[in-house]
């Protein structure tokens, strides 16, 4: 009875595994990866509804400039893809400023977008760096971090819980970049600040490594914030993004990755807060920022979370144990699929360091009394 439900189970494998959905490259649009966190802040603010307007122009314009590979002109030295009046909507030029930068930091998939600004009379000035005035680079950055994005999806799209995915994402992303220093300072390049960084050169400094997390993570469906501010005594980047305890927590990729460790990766802000300060909405310029949402005191805690969540034979976490946990370990015993990581973790019942055949009895029968 047992070697037919084996080879059913493994009858099975082709069907279970061919329902995985992914990111494609050519379905990805300007605002993947987005977020409208802060533009949903700027209504809460005075002139918010002129402010909400102002972005959705600005927005508008940065999106059409994705697929638009035309070269970008200088004009009075700055490279000047379009220009708004700001005065038209009713704003002051630092509420004008705000608003870009805001709508900067909700869609990080933009990576031509300057991280200055420039103002002539009542118009604010959109610019894109030198280096990315050109079309043709703009769309060959396109494409290698479109085609990054669907090959992040593809490895993190059968991971159960966001912390999982949010761990995985951040051993990938320290472990094929590197910090970008121009002697002992960090990099001025634009690549080095934009997602171009470690995704196409390999190394970036905190905003390229806040950017490339936040835009992967918003492209597999989580909820993740791109934070500003202090990181000791210097200006940083980080994120803040929702786990499956439905709170938010801190990662700082870059601090990881320098010290090689995971100290910052689900922090809460008992910990954090000591040596990372975000900007808030009493700033002004690329300092303006909307008020964060309220973190978790503590360290998310994974283990505590899956012991008081799930039954300990749910290896994928469905919320059920059933035929689907036996096909999972048919398949890494078969070789078809190798299990790792959390996965398992879970998977080895017994906790003694190995998945074997004997779990298939254990489970088959805990199956066959439920």
């Amino acid at each position: 009875m047992m070697m037919r439900k084996t080879v059913c189970v493994f009858a099975a494998l082709s069907v279970f595994f061919s329902g995985a959905v992914s990111v494609h490259a050519e379905n990805i649009s300007a605002d993947a990866g987005s977020t409208a966190y802060g533009y949903d802040f700027l209504a809460q603010t005075a002139n918010g509804e002129a402010k909400q307007a102002f972005y959705q122009r600005l927005k508008s314009s940065a999106e059409e400039l994705f697929s638009d590979d035309r070269d970008i002109e200088s004009y009075k030295g700055y490279n000047v893809f379009d220009t708004v009046s700001y005065s038209g909507y009713g704003l002051d030029k630092n509420e004008a400023k705000e608003v870009y930068f805001t709508m900067r930091n909700d869609m990080p998939l933009l990576f031509y977008l300057s991280p200055t600004v420039a103002v002539e009379g009542d118009k604010l000035l959109m610019l894109v760096p030198e280096k990315y005035a050109e079309g043709q680079t703009r769309a060959n950055h396109r494409t290698d971090i479109c085609d990054y994005i669907t090959q992040c999806s593809d490895m993190l799209k059968d991971l159960p819980t966001s912390y999982e995915k949010a761990s995985a994402f951040e051993e990938m992303l320290v472990s094929s970049a590197e910090f970008a220093y121009d002697g002992k300072r960090p990099s001025s390049d634009a690549d080095a600040h934009s997602p171009v960084g470690v995704i196409v050169n390999g190394k970036g400094v905190c905003e390229s490594y806040a950017r490339t997390f936040q835009l992967v993570m918003n492209c597999i469906g989580e909820e993740c914030l791109f934070v500003a501010g202090i990181g000791g005594n210097d200006a940083h980047a980080w994120n803040i993004m929702r786990l499956d305890d439905g709170r938010y927590y801190y990662f700082d990729c870059t601090w990881d990755d320098i010290k090689g460790d995971s100290t910052y990766m689900a922090s809460g802000s008992d910990k954090f807060s000591a040596d990372h300060t975000a900007y808030t909405p009493d700033g002004t310029g690329a300092k303006f920022q909307a008020d964060m949402p309220p973190t978790s005191a503590e360290d998310f805690d994974y283990d505590k979370y899956i012991r008081q969540n799930y039954h300990p034979y749910d290896t994928d976490l469905s919320r059920r144990t059933d035929v689907t946990d036996l096909i999972r370990i048919c398949a890494h015993l078969k070789g078809i699929r190798q299990l790792s990581g959390k996965i398992a973790e879970r998977a080895d019942i017994n906790a003694d360091g190995e998945i074997n055949v004997t779990y298939i009895s254990i489970l088959s029968n805990y199956l066959k009394c439920k």
